[in-house]
């Protein structure tokens, strides 16, 4: 009995080191424990933090989501009013080419009503000078025939004049 005993004894002192073993290194884990629990404290509070943040960046790229499709929805209805005004652009220089096409045939035709008149004031110039040549011509033989009327009444005269003297002579 007493091998029994000096082994239990042995077993129990055993024990009662792992026992005091385990307890060391159950006091040294739950020290670590508590620091884990302090890290974990800080993480968790850096963890909240972080998702603060992650809220706030969603929150502001929601909102970058949002104005990008507003500025999408301008610049497709920017892009719809540059579609109509390049139609209407392409219209009024369709417009502007038949103005220009109009107003060089109108030019043409006024150079050509000019030349006319141009001709036609050369003609009518030609005609006053011919016109005043004419009536100077007229005017001179008005004094031509004004002369040749004095000449043959103081013909006349005279004739009549010797025809008196004549008839008084052959009278006596």
């Amino acid at each position: 009995l007493e091998p029994e005993l000096a082994s239990l004894k042995d077993l129990f002192s055993t024990t009662s080191d792992d026992l005091s073993e385990t307890k060391a290194q159950l006091e040294a884990n739950m020290s670590s424990l508590d620091a884990t629990k302090v890290e974990l404290s800080a993480v968790s509070a850096k963890a909240e933090q972080a998702s603060t943040e992650l809220s706030k960046v969603s929150s502001e790229y929601a909102t970058a989501q949002h104005d990008l499709a507003a500025l999408h929805s301008e610049r497709d209805a920017l892009s719809g009013k540059l579609a109509d005004a390049g139609a209407k652009i392409e219209k009024l220089e369709a417009k502007a080419e038949a103005a220009r096409t109009e107003l060089a045939v109108a030019k043409a035709q006024l150079l050509e009503r000019a030349e006319t008149i141009s001709k036609a004031c050369e003609e009518r110039d030609t005609a006053r000078a011919e016109l005043t040549k004419t009536v100077a011509e007229r005017e001179l033989a008005r004094g031509q025939v004004e002369e040749l009327r004095q000449r043959c009444t103081d013909k006349d005269t005279q004739l009549s004049d010797q025809k008196s003297s004549l008839n008084a002579q052959l009278s006596e």
